[in-house]
């Protein structure tokens, strides 16, 4: 299948139509001014895969976009793993609302990279053939007896462990393998030209009895004692249930909201993060009978701490284009930060204390944000230090941050 890349946040008319309705058909086009499209992830549609990288990811070679389609396909599994959102999907069908887990994808297709089609185990009883079972001969075979009196056995038992994949469980693996390989085999090998399971190709398997099949599975789970076997036929089921085999006309696999996921790797790739929002202080309304009511707390993004150096670093991850005041923050987030500057300064009275926004890019046109008066002098930098305005790639951060490395300290701020 080809490949297409697009971007997060892009607006709805640089799509083709037939892409943006299957968007439109599951509520992945913003409510706004400019109709955004808000997704990151694939879009497999009309022997197509279109991937939506995270926005101001930058252009991408030809080369390259496997590659990268592949790690933003991983992003989406690791955070919908880890996470407790239920924004990452596969969705068969235009209305249906069936879910398929991405890590529950990978599970099947890295088990039969590892271990092949399911295999039924059972022990072939043979005569004559290979080591005897003296046991069994001497329960079931007369034998004669020489002049001396010793028992000789014409004949012997056998037996040899015996693997066979001709059967039905094993056709359904196969059936769901060449399914997942002909539509997520780029993922897994991050390759155009790399397949999974290029001996299954061609099976067919939504137009079957899915009941039937489960049933199958579900006694053959019942038969079975390996942790493999196990495993895999509960997945197998998992499956099935979660398609009901129906003729799916699109596969949509992502997040509708990569905020969260930005907030979160950028987290993730820091060192030195400190959690404290639990010292922060509260609003509180006090009634007219002087009782308290406390009102929740400020929740900032990130801090960073260096102890020995007396630093904190506070950092607001915006998932903002922010290459002009339009598409920047405003001044409530503006406003939010040097807040949390100042009540920082109560609980950290010896720190020096630094102010950042972090946005998607390789560069941007803003360095800083300073307050003016309307005469257009500049306030106290004691009062209102600099908010630094910096960019990162999103390509990077997600590199990074699958990999468990660390790529900012407060030294970057």
């Amino acid at each position: 299948m080809d490949l297409k890349i697009y971007y997060d946040r892009s607006v709805k008319q640089d799509l083709p139509p037939d892409l943006l309705k299957e968007l439109e058909q599951r509520d992945l086009v913003a409510i706004n001014e400019q109709q955004t499209i808000s997704f990151v992830g694939a879009v497999i549609h009309s022997g197509c895969i279109n991937i939506f990288l995270p926005r101001s990811s930058g252009d991408i070679p030809d080369k390259e976009k496997y590659k990268y389609a592949a790690l933003t396909m991983n992003v989406v599994e690791k955070f919908g793993h880890k996470s407790k959102t239920r924004s990452m999907a596969v969705e068969h069908g235009v209305n249906s609302a069936e879910k398929i887990n991405l890590t529950l994808v990978k599970d099947l297709l890295s088990d039969f990279q590892q271990n092949g089609l399911y295999a039924r185990h059972h022990r072939e009883v043979r005569i004559n053939s290979g080591k005897p079972d003296w046991k069994r001969t001497v329960n079931c075979i007369l034998p004669v007896f020489s002049k001396s009196g010793s028992p000789v056995y014409l004949d012997y038992y056998s037996s040899r462990n015996r693997h066979s994949i001709d059967n039905i469980v094993s056709n359904i693996h196969s059936e769901i393998i060449s399914f997942l390989d002909l539509n997520f085999s780029w993922w897994i090998t991050g390759s155009e030209k790399k397949q999974i399971a290029p001996e299954l190709l061609g099976t067919s398997y939504w137009a079957d009895n899915v009941e039937m099949k489960l049933s199958i599975l579900k006694q053959e789970l019942s038969n079975v004692y390996s942790d493999r076997d196990i495993i895999l036929l509960e997945n197998l089921i998992k499956f099935l249930k979660r398609t009901e085999g129906r003729n799916q006309s699109s596969i949509i696999a992502g997040l509708k909201d990569f905020h969260n996921v930005w907030e979160t790797m950028l987290r993730d790739i820091c060192l030195g993060v400190v959690d404290l929002n639990n010292q922060l202080p509260r609003p509180v309304y006090i009634d007219k009978f002087d009782i308290k009511h406390v009102t929740t707390g400020m929740l900032t993004d990130i801090i960073l701490e260096n102890e020995v150096k007396n630093k904190l670093a506070v950092i607001d991850a915006k998932y903002y284009k922010s290459l002009v005041i339009g598409d920047a923050p405003a001044t409530p987030d503006i406003v939010k930060q040097f807040f949390y500057e100042q009540v920082l300064k109560i609980i950290k009275p010896t720190h020096e204390i630094t102010n950042s926004f972090i946005f998607p890019g390789k560069n941007g046109p803003f360095d800083e944000i300073k307050m003016f008066t309307n005469k257009g002098l500049s306030l106290s930098e004691d009062r209102f230090k600099p908010i630094n305005c910096i960019y990162i790639c999103p390509l990077e951060v997600m590199e990074h941050y699958l990999d468990g490395k660390k790529m900012l300290s407060i030294n970057n701020f």
